[in-house]
């Protein structure tokens, strides 16, 4: 079969006839011209996670892979159950959360000011303010 002919089958919603799959984002062509026919495609990669050398892994074989329909990957967010994350975690304890970063109050009081520096000195800049001017009226207001 021609590469146009074989194309041209993906062009095409034929009701019955069933659906596409591709393997990786080669077949990108193809999957555009699905989507512009309204044709069911089904679309698969392996994923982000679980995929390396690990406890669980050791020869870092390809052990998860996504399958999606009619995308290339899924748009909305589902509620699973929590034993899914906590088998990938049990495998390689590198994906365990730890927890939000705690952010230094020095820190963000420095970032603070700076920022307040550089938006002050702008704006009198631009403005034709007297920066001496606008420190006052903003000690005023506060």
């Amino acid at each position: 079969m021609s590469d146009q002919a074989w194309e041209n089958t993906f062009r095409q919603s034929i009701p019955g006839t069933p659906p596409a799959v591709f393997r990786g984002i080669v077949e990108r062509k193809n999957i555009h011209a699905c989507i512009s026919a309204g044709k069911d495609f089904y679309y698969m990669d392996t994923g982000y996670f679980g995929n390396f050398r690990s406890e669980g892994n050791p020869s870092g074989r390809k052990l998860y892979h996504r399958i999606v329909k009619n995308e290339l990957q899924k748009s909305t967010i589902e509620n699973k159950p929590v034993d899914r994350w906590e088998a990938l975690v049990r495998g390689d304890q590198r994906l365990k959360w730890p927890g939000w970063k705690k952010v230094e109050i020095k820190f963000y009081w420095f970032y603070l000011i700076l920022n307040l520096v550089i938006i002050l000195v702008t704006t009198c800049s631009n403005g034709g303010i007297p920066l001496s001017k606008l420190l006052k009226n903003t000690q005023t207001c506060l």
